[in-house]
């Protein structure tokens, strides 16, 4: 039960990446999202990622913390965290 409510949140983070919402109140969302391993599942943190990854200007302040997940201990939040940083360069 524990690990499906851990990945509750990750249709509403994929669909904000899908949808390239560039707002500045959705980067923040996936910003929190991303910082709190404790609360998400590695698979919500790197659907975060991703979703930063697809979205425009807004999401430029998250290239820090992007960059910090490179030595997350998830090696598919590692992965998803250079492919965002790969797509916004």
């Amino acid at each position: 039960m524990q690990a499906r409510l851990r990945l509750l949140p990750q249709r509403p983070v994929q669909a904000l990446g899908n949808l390239g919402v560039a707002s500045d109140d959705a980067s923040d969302a996936l910003l929190r999202t991303l910082t709190d391993s404790d609360e998400h599942s590695e698979v919500v943190r790197a659907e975060a990622a991703d979703a930063l990854g697809h979205i425009g200007p807004p999401a430029d302040s998250a290239l820090p913390m992007l960059q910090e997940l490179l030595t997350d201990d998830e090696v598919r939040v590692r992965e998803t965290a250079a492919e965002a940083i790969a797509s916004r360069q």
